[in-house]
């Protein structure tokens, strides 16, 4: 949830740098991507993304070279078609240590640029049917904008800041998460801290 909710802290510090009421149509891909996405070298073992995935609780990894050119896309959803049903299979085990983010990853990716319209940025979701796309600089990767990004920008819209702040602080106090969160009633009280880079 922590991660959740910096991205949360993140999207209602950008609503509050725009007008009262913005025009959608001009915000872009910079202001609403996760900045300095976790990049996994093509090298890295099935074994070894799982274990990102698991310790930073997101589903997406972009694959680069080591001069940081974007090479390719592998999500969540490859790891588990390459284990199968029956993940605990010595096949599938084995697989684990043999398979790499090179042979999982779906390298034709689709790329937006920082100044990509946000809306071109959805449509180019809906589309393709795909649920992250990186934002890159002159072919790498500087963020990555994903439909967990977009429903929490909707959830900021449809109920707005405060409301969320709210909800997050009973959830904390109930999971006894206790400390200045966990106390705070208005988004703009709650502490601000950076979006970590990997």
């Amino acid at each position: 949830m922590e991660r959740v909710q910096r991205k949360r802290n993140f999207l209602s510090d950008m609503l509050a740098d725009l007008p009262s009421a913005p025009d959608w149509c001009h915000v872009v891909a910079a202001q609403v991507m996760t900045p300095s996405p976790v990049c996994v070298r093509p090298e890295a073992t099935v074994r070894e993304l799982i274990g990102l995935l698991h310790s930073n609780r997101f589903r997406h990894f972009l694959v680069t070279e080591p001069e940081g050119k974007l090479l390719g896309v592998v999500s969540d959803r490859d790891i588990l078609r390459l284990l199968g049903l029956d993940a605990d299979s010595a096949e599938s085990r084995s697989r684990l240590d043999t398979t790499t983010a090179r042979d999982l990853m779906s390298p034709d990716v689709l790329e937006v640029f920082p100044g990509t319209p946000l809306i071109q940025v959805v449509r180019t979701l809906l589309r393709y049917g795909i649920s992250c796309v990186p934002v890159v600089e002159e072919g790498i990767p500087i963020g990555i904008l994903t439909s967990t990004d977009l429903f929490l920008l909707l959830e900021l819209m449809l109920i707005g800041p405060a409301v969320v702040s709210q909800e997050y602080a009973q959830m904390a106090q109930r999971l006894g998460t206790l400390g200045a969160m966990a106390r705070c009633t208005t988004w703009e009280s709650l502490p601000k801290p950076e979006l970590a880079s990997a």
